[in-house]
């Protein structure tokens, strides 16, 4: 692939996922391939820590409509989520901007499921028709549904069973 999309679990018992997306990517990446990985704010920096073998861009902010997600332990509502930005080797595209917008919620094929449009958003700003994108966190597919909606080739997968079959089952359609 030419660049990972995925948006990982969030919780605190998730984070070790982090470090094996960092394996994966530097394992599959091309030179300059990009990983752009969603991340919740409350473990940030934890979230950075398990991230080494892959160079660090850039975050982006994904911003979310509707109703604010409440942090009550940090007594924060959000209406953005960050996308961490990281490169094997050097980046030597366009210059990409910095905010992606929603169009929508979509929690209808996985509870924590991303919006078709901010993944099109996503894959559309990184990516050119033609170039493979893999999501090894599919979940409800949007990531695949976005791939193919914008030309572009992809591969899921997830450690459920069941998200994979439902992503299959969708892109299908």
């Amino acid at each position: 692939p030419q660049i990972i999309v995925t948006d990982p679990p969030y919780p605190e018992e998730y984070l070790p996922t982090f470090g094996a997306l960092d394996l994966l990517a530097a394992d599959l990446l091309p030179e300059g391939g990009s990983l752009l990985a969603m991340s919740g704010q409350s473990h940030l920096p934890r979230v950075f820590e398990q991230i080494q073998r892959m160079r660090y861009q850039w975050t982006l902010g994904y911003f979310t409509p509707g109703e604010s997600t409440q942090q009550f332990g940090r007594r924060v509502k959000s209406n953005w989520k960050p996308v961490l930005w990281y490169v094997k080797g050097v980046y030597e595209g366009e210059h990409i901007e910095d905010t992606i917008r929603s169009g929508e919620n979509d929690k209808r094929f996985h509870e924590w499921g991303q919006s078709v449009s901010g993944m099109a958003a996503l894959i559309e700003r990184f990516t050119v028709p033609g170039d493979v994108v893999y999501d090894p966190f599919c979940g409800g597919g949007a990531t695949g549904v976005a791939a193919l909606l914008t030309g572009r080739l992809f591969i899921g997968s997830d450690i459920d069973p069941a998200c994979v079959s439902q992503t299959a089952a969708r892109l299908a359609e």
